[in-house]
């Protein structure tokens, strides 16, 4: 406990600090203020960065095209997204959703705790060469599940797929981030 607490106060930084700055070494503890995970005892940790081992090795990731997806299930990642994304709504959500080629769904038993959506694109770049677009939609991962991997990992197996598959076609990866954390992804 005492050890969560320091790292929490004062994080140790190799890029001097400057929360502006990228930096690879920053500990990965969320800026959210510790909570108390119940029993009486205090602060018992940060919940959102510390996963139990059981608790990560429960989390499957599925890879699903949209098309696949019941209306329950389109239902629930609407629930999701409309919990942590303003000026959203289900017919807007739902278009959104067709137009892209898989969804990676996020499992901790029966509930869907994340999801990411992605769309390949075909282009021919200014000079003529072909080239792929993987664009990152929508990406919402319950706060309880934020020290977890398990959604990038099936988004790099996906990757991988789609350049052994595609090649030599280059893919480029394309972003839209609003937090510091899906930048730590990029090179």
């Amino acid at each position: 406990r005492v050890w969560l607490r320091a790292v929490y106060e004062k994080p140790v930084c190799h890029c001097g600090g400057r929360a502006d700055l990228f930096c690879a070494r920053r500990p990965t503890l969320p800026r959210d203020p510790p909570v108390d995970l119940g029993g009486g005892g205090g602060v018992l940790g940060v919940a959102v960065a510390f996963l139990s081992p059981l608790v990560m090795a429960a989390l499957i990731v599925q890879r699903r095209r949209p098309g696949e997806l019941s209306r329950g299930e389109r239902d629930e990642l609407y629930d999701l997204d409309a919990r942590y994304y303003a000026a959203t709504d289900p017919a807007r959500f739902v278009a959104d959703l067709t137009t892209k080629d898989w969804v990676l769904t996020l499992h901790h038993g029966a509930s869907v705790v994340g999801f990411s959506t992605q769309a390949l694109r075909q282009h021919i770049s200014q000079s003529g060469q072909a080239l792929l677009e993987l664009f990152s939609g929508d990406t919402v991962i319950d706060p309880a599940y934020w020290g977890s991997q398990a959604l990038s990992t099936g988004f790099a197996r996906l990757a991988g797929r789609l350049a052994r598959e595609h090649a030599p076609l280059p893919i480029y990866w394309l972003l839209i981030s609003k937090g510091y954390r899906t930048w730590r992804y990029l090179p």
